[in-house]
């Protein structure tokens, strides 16, 4: 065995060669290094969302890296929304304001690769807005329940105006409000992400609302506010049950529709040919 092979290199002299000599732990890259001490210091309130980093230059320096590797820390979390680009004079990276877009943007992903069913998506929707529901009758206050009800009559107004479908960004609101009302920050993430990827799949297969949605919000409402949780989750569990099976029969006749797309026709079967009796 010549000397620059590897299982001769990386073992000491006069020890048996093992199934573990061949092994490589790769060191970690300067980048993602720069990437967990931004992180870590976001995590120990060194820095907060809307705070300016310093330039790459000064960034190289403070952890003895180089510029591209800084550059390209920047762009890591950048893409998962830690941090925040703007251009111009005052323009560079910040702190992110702890928007949910990565997360949202992820959950697509898996729907769209097949990898999380849009019914186990819906089914995880009702069960943590029925919890949001409960928590908000517990905890919301009077300027929470008077903000989804500004919301409701703002709905209303643009439904009159100019209708509305399943992929109007603001029909999504009402979930919102109604998490921010637990006082949970971590619902208000999961009530939001799933929201909005729900009524962009419903938006697909199934663009009407229900006629009577903004009733429903303002019955929802008044039992929240009344304190009376059991017909505040009644109302909405089968709102979102009765929305959510329109969802799941639609995307059951998409599927059924591509599979007789991509069968192709069988040109039907000719009868044989009677054979001519001899004379």
């Amino acid at each position: 065995m010549s000397p620059s092979s590897p299982s001769s290199s990386s073992r000491p002299l006069g020890r048996p060669a093992t199934p573990l000599d061949v092994l490589q732990v790769p060191r970690r890259r300067a980048f993602e290094a720069v990437c967990e001490q931004i992180r870590a210091k976001i995590r120990n309130g060194e820095l907060a969302p809307g705070d300016r980093l310093p330039g790459d230059a000064e960034l190289a320096e403070m952890f003895n890296v180089n510029r591209n590797s800084v550059r390209e820390a920047l762009r890591s979390l950048e893409i998962a929304g830690v941090v925040r680009s703007t251009t111009g004079v005052q323009g560079g990276f910040f702190i992110a304001e702890g928007r949910n877009d990565s997360l949202k943007q992820a959950m697509r992903d898996m729907v769209a690769v097949g990898s999380m069913r849009p019914a186990s998506l819906t089914e995880a929707r009702i069960m943590v807005v029925v919890q949001a529901v409960k928590l908000a009758v517990q905890r919301g206050t009077a300027q929470d329940f008077d903000a989804i009800e500004a919301d409701i009559a703002r709905l209303e107004t643009i439904a009159q105006r100019d209708g509305l479908s399943h992929g109007t960004p603001q029909l999504t609101a009402f979930y919102r409000l109604l998490a921010e009302a637990t006082h949970n920050e971590v619902i208000v993430v999961l009530v939001e992400g799933l929201s909005d990827i729900v009524r962009t799949l419903i938006a697909r297969t199934h663009p009407s609302v229900q006629p009577d949605f903004i009733g429903i919000r303002r019955s929802i409402l008044r039992h929240m506010r009344a304190g009376n949780e059991a017909k505040a989750v009644d109302i909405i569990t089968r709102h979102l049950t009765k929305m959510h099976a329109h969802l799941e029969q639609a995307e059951a006749q998409a599927e059924v529709q591509a599979g007789m797309a991509a069968t192709p026709l069988r040109p039907a079967a000719r009868a044989p040919a009677a054979r001519k009796s001899k004379a």
